[in-house]
């Protein structure tokens, strides 16, 4: 660990206690970030132009990358600072941004073409519901998509991420601190979750050199079964 190293991460804890709006609205324009969501979205099997749910959006950066590259997009996150952030700082760009609870979706079955999550499934206390809710609010031939870091995510991933996209001084820093305080999952673990909400086609892509893996699926049956 740097010298500051230890310091800086005390800047973070206190940012995160004082104003988790801010710390995350920061977190999203670092070039790390940017680089494994980029690399998640690039990836998506969706329609140009389809509804979008992103299901605790924070302050809004993923929803308006999406709604930028050609969706239709709904930004939902229970913390009515974060929403008001992203309305501030996003809804001039077309997506749109709610208040509510991941566990229980404000939004009829069958509502959007692809419902994502980042860093989600592996922080709440149900992520068995998550999963279940996300399904339903999906149309029948549409698909959900989560992202989170992996059990394999570890201080020698952070040097190597840190060397293959040049993350220094206190990006750096805010990488340790994903790694150090996050929850992490594995892809099976995630992917059996996908199986019980009754997901097919179901795939697994490691993001972020490792650090980070992706879990789609497609629902291609209701929740009747037909």
């Amino acid at each position: 660990m740097r010298p500051a190293e230890m310091f800086e991460r005390l800047a973070v804890g206190a940012l995160m206690a004082a104003s988790p709006p801010r710390l995350f609205d920061y977190i999203a324009g670092l070039h790390w970030q940017r680089s494994m969501l980029d690399e998640w979205t690039g990836g998506f099997p969706f329609r140009p132009g389809g509804s979008i749910l992103d299901v605790g959006c924070g302050p809004g950066a993923l929803s308006a990358s999406l709604q930028a590259a050609g969706a239709n997009v709904t930004g939902l996150d229970r913390s009515s600072r974060m929403i008001a952030l992203a309305r501030r700082k996003y809804s001039g760009g077309g997506a749109r941004f709610a208040e509510g609870d991941a566990l229980a979706l404000p939004f009829g079955e069958g509502t959007f073409q692809a419902v994502v999550a980042a860093s989600l499934v592996n922080v709440v206390t149900g992520p068995e519901v998550l999963i279940a809710e996300m399904t339903r609010v999906t149309v029948v031939g549409g698909y959900v998509s989560v992202l989170f870091p992996v059990l394999e995510f570890d201080t020698a991933k952070v040097d190597r991420i840190a060397d293959e996209l040049v993350v220094t001084g206190f990006s750096r820093t805010v990488l340790g601190c994903w790694q150090a305080w996050s929850r992490k999952l594995s892809p099976e673990t995630v992917s059996g979750l996908f199986e019980d909400a009754g997901l097919s086609e179901i795939s697994v892509r490691p993001l972020l050199s490792g650090a980070a893996a992706s879990v789609t699926g497609r629902k291609v049956t209701s929740i009747g079964g037909t």
